[in-house]
């Protein structure tokens, strides 16, 4: 993250997020920036333009499809950016490094800044779904979708990203987990419909049903078109609706979206309209008019 008092040497800056891991897209009118990284695993590269990059450990010069580079989390470093400059970088948690190595008879993980080759093999399909998954995501998100690639984006990019960075890791990469059966995603369905007004997590249904959480999207996609979290919600607005179509004494919109589930209830305004065409209250109102 650039720091505050450079954002006006910044054309555009666009951030996206997939769970933990971040993709930035900076277009830069040049500078230079010294400051301190997160605690957070870091991986850079320029698709026009070039940043040279400072650590205390050495001197990296990115140049474009070409030279990536990785910078140390925690430490101090130093960007010396070209003008008209267009950089990507990614970064998640180093708690994915230490995951990996623990899962890996390598040597552990060097922090140090290192160039990063793109030109061949995971790092060239690095920067190509980089790339593809920030102008895809951007895309879903213009049309409200993009959580249905967010899990699988994320998981995707950060082995990837892994794999092309420190190829001694690559050992440590989990394989891909096997769908949940038919049988296990009506059950999931079935809690899922039949609790929909608690506060429900993908964590808690996964251990509910005792499957991991990616095997259990995985098997919603496949079976059902659709996230746990997305029929979870088409759940608590059927019940919702069901309420306003035939309301308690006393019953109001605020009232029955708590009980249903929502908790803000903005979001489960718009979101009723965008199911069944028309705001809450009308349809209580409508049910109340009613001889």
């Amino acid at each position: 993250m650039l720091p505050d008092e450079q954002r006006a040497r910044q054309r555009s800056h666009v951030r996206l997020s997939l769970g933990s891991l971040t993709i930035d897209r900076f277009e830069t009118v040049g500078s230079e920036i010294s400051t301190i990284a997160a605690d957070r695993f870091h991986l850079g590269f320029v698709a026009q333009g070039k940043v040279d990059v400072r650590t205390r450990h050495g001197h990296v010069c990115m140049q474009p499809f070409r030279v990536g580079t990785t910078i140390p989390p925690g430490g101090p470093f130093t960007l010396g950016i070209g003008p008209r400059t267009l950089s990507y970088t990614v970064e998640f948690p180093t708690a994915e490094l230490r995951h990996r190595a623990e899962g890996s008879k390598s040597v552990p993980v060097d922090h140090r800044a290192a160039a990063v080759d793109l030109r061949q093999g995971p790092g060239r399909a690095c920067v190509r779904n980089i790339m593809g998954a920030f102008n895809e995501l951007r895309t879903l998100d213009d049309e409200g979708l993009s959580r249905l690639a967010v899990v699988s984006f994320g998981e995707f990019l950060t082995n990837l990203v892994i794999a092309a960075a420190h190829a001694n890791l690559r050992p440590g990469i989990p394989p891909a987990p096997r769908a949940i059966s038919r049988i296990t995603v009506q059950r999931a369905r079935d809690y899922l419909e039949a609790h929909a007004h608690e506060s429900i997590t993908i964590t808690g249904l996964a251990t509910e049903l005792g499957v991991s959480i990616r095997a259990l999207q995985i098997g919603f996609q496949k079976n059902l078109h659709c996230s746990p979290m997305q029929l979870l919600l088409r759940c608590r607005l059927d019940l919702a609706r069901a309420r306003l179509l035939s309301p308690a004494p006393g019953d109001t919109v605020s009232s029955i979206a708590l009980a249903s589930g929502f908790v803000n209830l903005g979001k489960f305004a718009m979101r009723y309209r965008a199911a069944y065409g028309e705001v809450p209250s009308l349809t209580l109102g409508r049910t109340r008019s009613l001889p």
